[in-house]
């Protein structure tokens, strides 16, 4: 009766290590991509603040979800946090017209066959 138990045992613990090993193989995984994302993130953080044009995020509405230091200097803004604060509407501050605004995101849209949202 002990032999018996004993290799059961055994080959209980055999399954446990090998469910842990693949636990932690996609653990590690998981760790390398959220770094190649942190990495991504910093890339596009370094292009839209270094940028030597005016670059703004907005909302499918209009709203500024964030801009770029040149974009508030060219506008004349403090800095990017003021012109957020002070700009409601692309469509009435940015754009020549909000139909203007409304034309360019639906050429966009019709371009790219998708919407980008986060």
């Amino acid at each position: 009766m002990t032999l018996i138990e004993g290799q059961l045992n055994l080959t209980r613990h055999m399954e446990r290590n090998a469910d842990y090993n693949k636990l932690m193989s996609r653990i590690k995984s998981l760790e390398l991509e959220n770094e190649a994302l942190k990495s991504d993130r910093d890339k596009f953080r370094e292009l839209f603040d270094d940028a030597p044009l005016g670059i703004f995020r907005a909302t499918m509405e209009g709203k500024l979800i964030e801009v770029n230091r040149v974009l508030s200097d060219l506008l004349g803004y403090k800095s990017p946090k003021d012109l957020l604060k002070h700009v409601e509407n692309t469509g009435t501050h940015l754009y020549a017209s909000t139909q203007e605004r409304i034309r360019i995101v639906e050429e966009a849209l019709k371009k790219e066959k998708r919407l980008l949202t986060r």
